[in-house]
């Protein structure tokens, strides 16, 4: 009896067999773990590249995002500023209105008018010099100068009390239908950008799916490999210690043999 190469052979082949499906497993394990299937560029070498540009307009429409983001809390920060001057405008035309009946009032009575008026005017100022965002003063638009109401903070001919209230009235009217403007401006850019944010949080949905098709585990296909895998390492084990279990047999009888003929007795 001789020892056959092909018992060798196929013990060779069982092992190598064992080493291919555990490799199989550790890679399917990993996808299940990593929910990805494309873990490492020898995974997929024809998928990196749609996946790296994929990732660059992903990356390109969120930083679009974020400065949408910072565009619209800036414009948002604006019209609240807006809307403070704005109710104080309208508090000041009514002081200016008031004023028009100061036949009816006494003289200490138009000075408190004046007062109101002129502090009205420098909460005004107050805010257009310290309010901020993002560390940035932003409110020079709305203060008294730009807004066309310095003569009436000065005194001169705008002055409640003893100057043109016609003239202080236009000046009041036209600051507040200037400020309605800008915040008219600040509201249509606000609802451009909502159907700029929806189109692109559109954009990256498409592209997260797009990407997701490509890198992403098949949960269900990727389970059923790893069983697969599983399963055909434990063939090849058993094929592996059957090769060798008969290599043993096979190894132990012709030593029986020879021993026999040299009159020699082994227990196996």
């Amino acid at each position: 009896m001789s020892v056959s190469a092909l018992t060798s052979i196929a013990g060779l082949r069982a092992t190598n067999m064992i080493n291919v499906h555990q490799r199989l497993m550790e890679k399917s394990m990993e996808r299940l773990a990593t929910g990805k299937r494309v873990n490492h560029a020898s995974d997929d070498p024809a998928a990196i590249p749609a996946i790296d540009k994929i990732k660059s307009q992903r990356a390109a429409v969120e930083a679009k995002l974020r400065h949408l983001d910072l565009n619209e809390r800036y414009m948002g920060a604006r019209d609240g500023l807006a809307s403070v001057v704005g109710d104080q405008l309208i508090e000041l035309r009514a002081l200016v209105v008031h004023a028009g009946n100061k036949d009816a009032m006494t003289g200490d009575e138009m000075g408190a008018v004046q007062d109101q008026a002129d502090w009205i005017l420098k909460g005004i100022d107050f805010l257009a010099n310290t309010y901020t965002f993002d560390g940035a003063q932003i409110g020079q638009a709305y203060s008294t100068q730009s807004l066309g109401l310095a003569a009436m903070k000065l005194g001169g001919k705008s002055n409640l009390v003893d100057g043109d209230l016609e003239a202080a009235g236009t000046a009041v009217e036209n600051a507040i239908n200037n400020l309605a403007g800008m915040r008219g401006t600040i509201g249509a850019g606000l609802k451009s950008a909502d159907s700029e944010r929806a189109a692109l949080q559109e954009e990256l949905i498409n592209l997260t799916q797009s990407q997701s098709e490509i890198e992403d585990t098949d949960y269900a296909k990727e389970s059923a490999e790893f069983v697969r895998a599983q399963a055909l390492t434990q063939v090849a084990t058993f094929i592996a210690q059957m090769a060798k279990k008969q290599s043993s047999n096979t190894v132990l009888a012709l030593v029986q043999g020879a021993a026999a003929s040299a009159g020699i007795r082994v227990i196996a």
